[in-house]
């Protein structure tokens, strides 16, 4: 392996490399356990090579996560000319397969090397094997063995062949004439299956027919699908097929350059039959075998084995190996392609744990985690984003006390218009008296009127996150991209993944913003005031929340900000840190300034919560009101003497109301009322 992906690097020219390839050639090598100086050497043959840059990118990937491996470096090589060079086994060490080679090219070499020529009973057995592998006693069998010579030498079949024999009729022949040869009787093939050119070799159907022709539309039983390659030596297709575990019926060698492959298929009909094939070939393909797609047809030939080709033999390998059927193929193939990883033992890492990811934000973030910042809507949240996009592009501190790693960024801009949004980044940097040292590892993508839901957002984010080396993402804001019921906990969860499927497989940080549900927020747990599922309040690693306070006019005044600045209080909730105590901040455009001298007052406290109280009980007498305009129409409408009993008028109240309000409710509403009254006899009255 080691000597493949060095090898495949010395021809991998770096200054022909884009910006992503040589970023991914990184990943790769830190995947594969290199260390950094060989990225940095391998960079430094390019005229865009920087001192260092190597050494900051290189610690920014996560060789666990970052989904690229040696085999990237191979093909990018390969793109450029470079052959690769194969394993003993002739399996590509980086496919997704990870089970033992079952037979090496080396053992076929040695088992080729022992073969012989075939006598007269072990061609009749090599053919009796192959029919018995493939078709039951009363199936009707396809073969060929006339031929004719084509101008460029090639022997062809020269007809449809034979079709109207049984398995059990040929093989009856066959045990025939070797009952005869051994009581030493002259006879041979031809008395079997008829004349066979030794120059060409013969032909077999590997389907059974119904005995009236050799067409698709003859075919029996959509059982077998004919594998065939000849790109690859022919020791390298067997050891391919054999680690592919292909569920093969027959294996035999054609006596030229390819080895064919019977393979169970098991199709139910036509149409099954044509994308089981297509889905086989495109796994052989994908693992090195280059299969001839001429064979796709149910009713193609093959090579009948024990048959004399040329200098060669038509021979049957072996029968029954891999899988038995395509359904155990298909639950291999998903075992195999399992990418989760294997349960450690914690044991092997107690003594030595692996080192913790860096800090993004101190005390706060770590590389590759997820953070959510939450706020009311219109709240300056964009503005918070912003000034943590510019701390952490130019390493400085956020909200002025965070210390911020310095990274390059994506900003995901999904809600503000593009010139507006560009003089928000540059009114933030003014605010804050920075100098854009490092202005071009802040990148922008505005995606105003262009997004689509964030899994169909997904693949595309993670391509540019590769491809421009990118630490960190903002996206801001969420409800822009979010797919599914926002009040729904299994669709926010599918939603949430996409972000870890980004930091995964890019190797990156994910910060998004949220706004937070309707009503007052200030009596709710920090976690519990974004909209929509809970999902919000438990998935990220960091929750940062911005409530929206009422500061005194003194507060306002003894601060010196702006009389529209707005004032608030920021909690976080913390994962794999302590969380802080509570701080304040003014948004006084365009940035947000710490006052340690702020505070949510007691008075103002409790003047949201009879503000709370008093939106409550409006909304009740609003409700009652409606119960009570419900009441009297319906008895101005149905009863000329304007009364009605209390079970017929609930009903009539909730059925108007789509609600199910109890009758000792209607009565206690109406009795606070002087438009209804109560008569002798129990009749709801109106006035």
């Amino acid at each position: 392996m080691t000597d493949n992906i060095l090898d495949a690097l010395e021809h991998l020219d770096a200054s022909a490399c884009t910006y992503e390839e040589w970023v991914q050639v990184g990943m790769a090598l830190k995947a594969e356990g290199y260390g950094s100086e060989v990225w940095d050497n391998w960079s430094r043959s390019d005229s865009r090579y920087h001192d260092g840059e190597c050494d900051r990118k290189w610690r920014s990937f996560e060789p666990k996560t970052d989904g690229v491996k040696g085999g990237t470096i191979i093909h990018l090589a390969e793109e450029y000319g470079y052959k690769r060079r194969r394993d003993d086994n002739g399996f590509e060490w980086d496919d997704i397969f990870t089970g033992d080679i079952e037979v090496t090219q080396a053992q076929i070499q040695q088992r080729k090397k022992k073969e012989k020529d075939l006598s007269f009973s072990d061609q009749c057995e090599q053919i009796k094997a192959y029919i018995n592998a493939l078709f039951s006693e009363d199936e009707h069998v396809g073969y060929v063995t006339q031929t004719m010579q084509r101008d460029d030498g090639k022997w062809t079949p020269a007809s449809s062949g034979v079709y109207g024999l049984t398995a059990g009729e040929i093989i009856g022949r066959l045990n025939k004439v070797q009952r005869k040869a051994k009581r030493g009787e002259k006879t041979g093939l031809d008395e079997a299956i008829g004349a066979v050119n030794e120059q060409a070799g013969a032909w077999v159907r590997f389907n059974p027919l119904d005995g009236n022709g050799v067409n698709d539309g003859n075919i029996t039983a959509y059982r077998f699908a004919l594998v065939e390659s000849d790109t690859v030596s022919l020791e390298e297709q067997e050891s391919i097929i054999r680690a592919l575990n292909l569920p093969v019926a027959a294996l035999v060698s054609s006596g030229s350059k390819s080895i064919h492959a019977i393979v169970h298929i098991d199709a139910l009909d036509k149409t099954e039959y044509k994308k089981r094939v297509d889905e086989l070939y495109s796994v052989c393909e994908a693992h090195g075998l280059k299969v001839d797609k001429q064979n796709k047809n149910p009713s193609r030939l093959s090579r009948l084995p024990g048959i004399r080709r040329g200098d060669n033999w038509q021979r049957l390998i072996e029968t029954d190996i891999g899988c038995a059927d395509w359904r155990s193929w298909k639950e291999w193939l998903t075992a195999q392609a399992d990418d989760l990883p294997d349960p450690v033992p914690f044991s092997e890492v107690f003594d030595n744990p692996p080192p913790l990811r860096p800090e993004l934000i101190k005390g706060v973030l770590r590389q590759g985690h997820k953070a959510i910042l939450a706020a009311d809507s219109k709240s300056g949240k964009s503005f918070a984003m912003i000034e943590l996009a510019v701390a952490l592009t130019e390493g400085t501190k956020w909200l002025g006390k965070y210390e911020c790693k310095r990274s390059r960024v994506l900003f995901l801009n999904l809600e503000i218009d593009e010139p507006s949004f560009y003089k928000r980044i540059i009114d933030v940097y003014k605010g804050l008296n920075l100098t854009p040292e490092h202005i071009n590892e802040l990148l922008i993508m505005n995606l105003r009127g262009r997004v689509a839901p964030m899994n169909e957002l997904t693949p595309s984010v993670i391509n540019k996150t590769r491809k421009y080396g990118v630490d960190v993402i903002i996206l801001d804001p969420i409800y822009k991209v979010m797919c599914g019921d926002e009040n729904s906990a299994s669709d926010m969860a599918k939603f949430v993944n996409e972000f870890d499927k980004i930091c995964r497989e890019a190797g990156c940080t994910f910060i998004y913003t949220h706004h937070h549900s309707k009503g007052e927020q200030a009596f709710k747990a920090s976690q519990d005031r974004m909209s929509g599922s809970g999902v919000f309040g438990r998935d990220p690693d960091v929750i940062i929340d911005m409530l929206s306070i009422h500061p005194t006019e003194s507060q306002r005044e003894a601060a010196g900000v702006n009389p529209l600045a707005t004032a608030m209080k920021v909690t976080m909730n913390l994962r794999d840190f302590a969380s802080p105590e509570p701080f304040y901040l003014w948004f006084d455009y365009p940035i947000h300034i710490e006052d340690p001298n702020l505070e949510d007052s007691p008075e103002s406290i409790q003047e949201l919560a009879q503000e709370g109280k008093d939106k409550r009980k409006a909304k009740t007498r609003r409700f009652e009101a409606s119960v009570l305009d419900s009441a009297f129409n319906w008895c101005e409408a149905m009863d000329p003497e304007r009364k009605v009993r209390i079970g017929a008028l609930t009903k009539r109240i909730n059925e108007a109301l789509n609600k199910d309000l109890s009758q000792q409710t209607i009565k206690d509403w109406l009795s606070k009322q002087d438009k209804f009254i109560k008569d002798e006899n129990g009749f709801i009255v109106r006035a």
